[in-house]
């Protein structure tokens, strides 16, 4: 692999924007590499009664090179750190059984053969 593009395609049912980042780690636990350079997922839009209506995409874009590509090879585990912060802001919202969050992890690659 010469280069690409990693993308995180997520819809998201939930009333929170949420921001996400993915860290590869080596056996012993160290972070290698930080894989997103947008980290930022929009929330469900909610209706008068702050209810979720409909999911929201979120694309997050990791650019690929050679050396990402080594240390992608090398990992032994992925840490995902994710924050939430409910939209609108100040309103308590409820959390129903039937909210979801999707994740599509997609790759988009120039190989080099000989």
């Amino acid at each position: 692999i010469k280069d690409g593009t990693l993308t995180l395609i997520s819809d998201n049912g939930f009333p929170f924007d949420a921001t996400i980042q993915m860290y590869t780690l080596a056996k012993n636990g160290t972070v290698t590499d930080s894989l997103f350079v947008n980290t930022f997922i929009a929330a469900a839009p909610v209706d008068a009664n702050n209810r979720v209506y409909e999911k929201r995409r979120s694309k997050l874009y990791a650019p690929i090179d050679e050396a990402r590509v080594a240390r992608l090879q090398n990992a032994k585990k992925l840490r995902i750190i994710t924050r939430f912060d409910t939209n609108p802001q100040n309103t308590y919202l409820k959390i129903y059984s039937d909210y979801t969050i999707d994740f599509i992890l997609t790759g988009d690659f120039n190989y080099l053969t000989q």
